[in-house]
């Protein structure tokens, strides 16, 4: 009687001690975030985001809380502009505590982490049979992975969107009809990623109704459950069905399109570019604090492969599957890693939960081949020691990467930020004003802004790539004023208003619009240029003739072009030449700087 007691307390002690450390783990996760948002306050002067982007959900937010329409000014400009329009919803409800809309996405991407965490222990619990060593783990690497803080913070829809997958997952294990299917809906109001996780669903069920089911038809318990599965899985089917009618339909009605603009004006934009993506992934998925728990999720991933082979149930199929399709799926249409690997950030919960996985393997693996590991629970106290071991790696990531928070929020601060003040202080309240970088220019400056890449100005994704056709159309939208980054848009024929300070890199300009003048370089020209004034200022003028001749045959219409050129032949004392290049500038630009004199 006293071993049967014993017994029963156990567990109880386990479940006890294991929600104390989630507890624990929650806290720590809080504060540092808390922590990280003092630190770059301090370094800035004032609160901010790291991403751009930020600011076209509370742009939206806040016309839908003061108007009560999904527009981008005002009410003017209804758009289905938003990748998330459920976090923008959020966004409008916070409006109505207060006009901070930085604060209120801080506090969601907080809240939004936090739950994340507990759903996770809750996950981790199901997957791994009740282990509370596995569940706190796991719990405990997603609430301090860095780049899950970073992006926490970072006024984005990513935390919203990995909360809701962690429970679907959960309902998933759970054969929760209702709830999985109103995850899942919800996960496509957050982001169009979604669809990929539910193709991994049915993956996972295909797979275990097909494959698993033909090869263990002894298994009379197996047998009879399948049709209780399809049953189940009807029911969720109907209620995602809802979700995503509804989805389809707001965007329609907004702007035409079954997914938002930013879908089809992100992969037309992003269309052919260069780059090893894979490479990329490899090292965003296994650098710095990811090298030991990529190494254990990689003897999950063979474990699951092995069993695949052997047409066995997988433990971890979903998140497998639902981590080759979102790679596959950018690999094809957005094949670049940009601002931390944001993108992909969802891919961290399912990569966390196999590298878990895979430290339990290994030590029953060791407890094959050590006779300790097998005693007294030997073989738990070693698997909480490298989970352990982990958490404490990522915790001192955190602390040292909040100065890399503070400096990308800057970053951000001195160019748009800081644009946009000077418009609001300096332009005509009625200037409407082109840009490719719209969240904190429209926000702060309270202007009407016409977007040159199509996130909120879908009749421009057709135009993308086509500098004439941009031209036509910001003429035909009444544009007075340009800015751009210099690296992304080279406005030439033109001297700038207002610009950030040039000595630092991405220097962001403010132009007067005038389609006759008004010149956009291409980017290749852009990039042989500078090469060639790097090279004609460091003595090589016969290499930045080279760069610069053929920049020319690029763009002959730059007075940029032309004046290096003119510059490069005066200093290979060709001197007809360079008067004929100077000559050029000067009818391409008449106030060029630095033109000599006739």
């Amino acid at each position: 009687m006293k071993t049967s007691s014993e017994d029963i307390r156990r567990p109880r002690a386990g479940l006890l001690s294991g929600r104390l450390l989630l507890v624990i783990a929650l806290c720590t996760s809080a504060f540092l975030a808390v922590q990280t948002l003092v630190v770059a306050n301090r370094t800035s002067g004032s609160s901010g985001f790291p991403l751009d982007d930020a600011w076209i959900h509370l742009q939206f937010a806040r016309n839908l809380h003061d108007f009560g329409t999904f527009s981008y000014f005002r009410n003017e400009m209804i758009t289905a502009g938003s990748t998330s329009p459920l976090f923008t919803a959020l966004l409008a409800v916070g409006f109505f505590m207060t006009s901070n809309g930085v604060i209120v996405s801080y506090i969601l991407g907080i809240i939004a982490i936090l739950a994340a965490g507990v759903v996770m222990y809750r996950v981790a619990g199901e997957i791994f049979e009740g282990s509370s060593i596995a569940a706190v783990g796991s719990a405990a690497l997603l609430l301090l992975e860095p780049r899950l803080q970073w992006i926490a913070l970072s006024g984005m829809e990513t935390t919203l969107f990995i909360l809701l997958f962690l429970a679907t997952y959960f309902a998933l294990l759970r054969r929760l009809p209702v709830l999985l299917g109103a995850t899942c809906g919800l996960m496509l109001w957050t982001r169009p990623d979604a669809i990929i996780a539910v193709a991994a669903i049915a993956g996972t069920i295909l797979y275990e109704r097909v494959v698993v089911r033909r090869t263990s038809t002894k298994k009379k318990r197996h047998q009879d459950a399948t049709p209780e599965d399809l049953r189940w899985l009807k029911k969720a089917v109907g209620v995602f069905l809802v979700f995503a009618a509804a989805y389809a339909a707001f965007n329609l009605v907004l702007s035409g399109s079954l997914l938002p603009n930013t879908f089809a004006a992100k992969v037309k934009y992003y269309a052919g570019a260069k780059g090893s993506f894979p490479a990329e992934t490899f090292h965003f998925l296994a650098d710095g604090h990811m090298v030991v728990p990529v190494i254990l999720a990689t003897i999950s991933v063979a474990g699951s492969v092995w069993w695949i082979g052997k047409r066995k149930r997988v433990r971890l199929l979903f998140p497998l599957l639902w981590s080759v399709g979102l790679f596959v799926s950018y690999w094809i249409d957005l094949p670049r890693l940009y601002q931390h690997g944001r993108y992909l950030m969802p891919l961290l919960p399912a990569v966390l939960l196999m590298s878990v996985d895979g430290a339990r393997t290994l030590v029953e693996l060791a407890a094959q081949w050590i006779r300790s590991f097998r005693q007294g629970g030997v073989s738990h106290v070693v698997e909480g020691m490298i989970l352990a071991a982990i958490v404490l790696q990522f915790g001192w990531t955190d602390v040292a990467s909040e100065t890399a928070y503070a400096t990308d929020c800057s970053y951000i601060g001195d160019r748009q930020v800081r644009t946009a003040l000077w418009i609001r202080d300096h332009l005509p309240k009625d200037a409407i004003i082109a840009t490719h970088d719209i969240g904190a220019i429209a926000y702060y400056s309270e202007r009407r802004v016409v977007d040159m890449v199509g996130l909120v100005s879908p009749e421009m994704i057709n135009n993308i790539g086509r500098f004439d056709l941009l031209t036509q159309f910001l003429e035909r939208s009444k544009v007075r004023y340009v800015a751009a980054l210099k690296n992304w848009f080279e406005i030439a024929n033109e001297n700038p208003v207002f610009e950030t300070d040039p000595l630092h890199p991405e220097v962001m300009e403010v132009y007067p619009f005038d389609p006759k003048r008004m010149h956009f370089t291409p980017q290749d020209a852009t990039r042989l240029n500078d090469a060639g004034e790097y090279y004609l200022s460091s003595g090589n003028a016969a290499a930045a003739m080279q760069l610069l001749k053929r920049s020319y045959t690029l763009d002959p219409r730059s007075a940029r072009t032309n004046f290096l050129l003119g510059v490069t032949l005066r200093t290979l004392n060709d001197t007809a030449s360079s008067r004929q290049m100077f000559r050029n500038a000067r009818l391409l630009q008449p106030d060029y700087p630095g033109l000599p004199a006739q």
